[in-house]
């Protein structure tokens, strides 16, 4: 019989990650078979507890998306899973006891299978910790791939599929290019980096209903109070249109808000986002698209709405380290007054005044303004740019980091603290997790089961990502 209280969440987690309940396809309370293929990746953030796992029920074609973990079943719908949207990727809601559920409801209406562990694991609680303390990437081809290929090696492989990120950006960038005005094409994807991984679409959509150039006016005349509430209203997070009409929100004498909602309803359009557009449940409070928003206003006025000019103008220069500092410069965003001390409408934080610090103003240079002036380069015909973009990227300092590059360090180098010592080893992570992580292809990865791991012997830089493998991660793209 399983003691309720030796069980905790953060055990069973690591139960459930290392998949020591059994590896025997298992029942789940409604009846079902699971074949666990891949447990996932565990998160540490306000959503399920396990990302992108690899499930087949009953015997048919592999599942890919989240899973959560509970003590008891029921705790889904006591911790409001059932309405949180956060919470509809996920395909199987693993606890320790089904409290009489067979199966869970998501936001969207679709119910999911209900996994209680209790009912496969058949010894004491008390000998499930023998066997747990296993690094949990243990069994994954290339944990600590450092060892078997030497660090300098897979830094290069870094280097390499860094470099095939950046090109498939700049593609991006391109195809835009060919249909759209430039400083609409750059202002997109600026907008869109404000969103994080969190409001990423809500940021493009916005710039879709606001374009630059409706702005620009404005922005020449630096007028940022304008383009505030011109991007606010159309994005649906003024006071009024979330109904914030309590003192809680409205009651800050210096926030502006009845100002910014007058401007818009003297300019604004008639297209306005909802506030359900937007995701804030599991954002850091500084991320809040809200404050996002308040920044881009500043940067757009400061680029006078002719966001192009200003990133060439920057280009246009030497020595090279020159251009990285002055840009980083360029992009970062101090303030006083109330977005100095606040995340949102009432929503007080303490002092903050950096709306775009040093680490956000680097990730934007990486993802967003040397793949696009790369690409404009190459429109253009200008090889001197196209030199300068790839120079700067190649030499770039190191940028925020993220989950994944958190997570791809523990794995790789069974160290998640390690520096990388540059951004483009840091987007050769993330582009490895997304080419082959994500899809389990470890049989096709250089690091894992693929060309890297057949060779009897570490193999060379050169060899680890040669022309062969990277035509492999742009035709897995």
């Amino acid at each position: 019989m399983v003691r309720k209280a030796a069980i905790s969440e953060s055990f069973l987690a690591q139960v459930w990650q290392q998949q020591a309940a059994g590896r025997e396809p298992m029942v789940t309370a409604g009846g079902d078979t699971v074949e666990v293929l891949y447990p996932g990746r565990p998160t540490n953030d306000c959503g399920p507890d396990f990302r992108d796992a690899l499930i087949a029920f009953n015997g048919s074609t592999p599942t890919k998306g989240d899973v959560e973990l509970h003590i008891d079943a029921r705790d889904w719908q006591a911790h409001g899973h059932h309405r949180d949207p956060n919470y509809d990727r996920v395909i199987l809601h693993v606890a320790l006891r089904s409290g009489g559920a067979e199966r869970s409801r998501l936001s969207s209406g679709r119910y999911i299978p209900v996994l209680a562990l209790s009912q496969t694991l058949d010894v004491a609680s008390q000998e499930w910790g023998h066997g747990l303390c296993q690094p949990p990437f243990g069994e994954q081809p290339c944990y600590q791939a450092f060892l078997r290929h030497g660090e300098e090696s897979v830094m290069r492989l870094a280097e390499q599929a860094g470099d095939e990120r950046f090109r498939r950006k700049a593609r991006g960038f391109a195809a835009a290019l060919a249909n759209e005005d430039p400083d609409q094409v750059l202002y997109a994807g600026l907008m869109r980096s404000f969103g994080y991984s969190q409001n990423k679409e809500p940021f493009t959509r916005l710039a879709r209903l606001l374009p630059v150039k409706a702005l620009e006016e404005a922005a020449r005349r630096g007028d940022h109070l304008r383009i505030q509430a011109l991007l606010l209203g159309t994005a649906g997070l003024l006071p009024l249109q979330r109904r914030l009409i309590d003192t809680e929100h409205t009651g800050d004498s210096d926030n502006g808000a009845e100002e910014l909602q007058r401007i818009w309803a003297r300019y604004g359009g008639r297209q306005a986002m909802s506030i359900s557009d937007w995701r804030f449940h599991g954002v850091r409070p500084e991320n809040s698209p809200t404050r996002r928003i308040v920044a881009a206003s500043h940067l757009l006025t400061r680029f006078q709405g002719r966001p192009l000019k200003a990133a060439l103008s920057l280009l246009d220069r030497l020595p090279l380290a020159e251009v990285q500092e002055n840009m980083e410069e360029s992009l970062r965003v101090h303030v006083s007054g109330y977005w100095a001390s606040h995340t949102d409408f009432g929503a007080a934080s303490g002092w903050r005044p950096a709306l775009i610090g040093r680490s956000r103003a680097r990730d934007m240079i990486v993802n967003v303004i040397l793949p696009f002036c790369f690409s404009w380069a190459d429109a253009s015909d200008q090889g001197w740019l196209r030199d300068i973009c790839l120079s700067l990227y190649e030499n770039h300092p190191e940028a925020e980091e993220n989950w994944i590059i958190r997570h791809m360090k523990a794995r790789l180098f069974g160290d998640g603290t390690m520096k990388m010592g540059s951004a483009r080893r840091q987007q050769g992570l993330i582009e490895l997790y997304e080419v082959f992580c994500s899809a389990h292809a470890c049989h096709e990865c250089p690091l894992g089961g693929g060309r890297a791991a057949r060779h009897g012997q570490p193999p060379s830089a050169g060899d680890l990502l040669d022309t062969e493998g990277a035509e492999q991660l742009q035709q897995r793209r």
